[in-house]
């Protein structure tokens, strides 16, 4: 199993981004996002579930990645997180201030 996904997962992020749903497509659009660095190669993909809603604002989707690093396998697991609010640059305010405290 290369990749796996699902029509409202994480992988739509992907999409959303423009790039197709193939590993080399998704290993060149996961540094941008920066997950994981440019001399990583990657060897799996797998959304593990769908865009959940998870406060009054935010919004959670988690995939699985799995990729070389100097020919060291490493897994990971990754929670991407989204706003929805009128003032959403306040709000990524807000969570910053939170996270250095």
């Amino acid at each position: 199993m290369a990749i796996m996904t699902f029509p409202k997962g994480a992988s739509s992020e992907i999409v959303k981004d423009k790039f197709e749903l193939t590993l080399s497509c998704i290993t060149l659009w996961v540094p941008l996002k920066k997950v994981v660095d440019n001399d990583n190669s990657l060897i799996e993909y797998e959304d593990i579930g769908e865009w959940t809603r998870r406060g009054a604002e935010t919004y959670t989707a988690v995939f699985r990645i799995r990729f070389f690093r100097k020919a060291i396998e490493i897994e990971k697991l990754i929670n991407l997180k989204a706003i929805f609010a009128f003032n959403s640059i306040r709000r990524l305010q807000d969570w910053k201030i939170r996270g250095e405290s």
